[in-house]
């Protein structure tokens, strides 16, 4: 873990309860209603302030999570495979409050 991600790594003790892994079995539940989707390292999967954002599970890569405050980015986590996100925008209705970016080549499971 980089030094920019002190936030997280003060919460490494809890890493598993913030971001849960999804077991093979829910994966595959969800890729029943899902699209697969890829990006190259460096592409936004979404933005700050987007609507709608969907429910992403990683299958393959590393997906950045980061606050962007003006020019600044703030590290936020990087979710890997069987890590999943934006499920708080789907249950509440609300623009998402951060950026998403592709770390590496990922692969994601996507349902909206």
């Amino acid at each position: 873990m980089t030094a920019g991600y002190q936030a997280t790594a003060a919460l490494a003790g809890r890493r598993d309860q913030l971001f849960p892994a999804l077991s093979k079995e829910l994966i595959a539940r969800v890729a029943t209603n899902a699209r697969e989707q890829t990006f190259d390292a460096g592409e936004l999967v979404w933005e700050q302030g987007d609507p709608e954002v969907q429910f992403h599970v990683v299958l393959e890569g590393q997906l950045e999570i980061v606050h962007p405050e003006g020019a600044i980015e703030r590290p936020v986590t990087i979710h890997e495979a069987g890590e999943f996100t934006g499920e708080i925008a789907l249950l509440v209705g609300r623009r998402t409050l951060v950026r998403a970016r592709a770390k590496t080549k990922l692969r994601l499971r996507s349902r909206s």
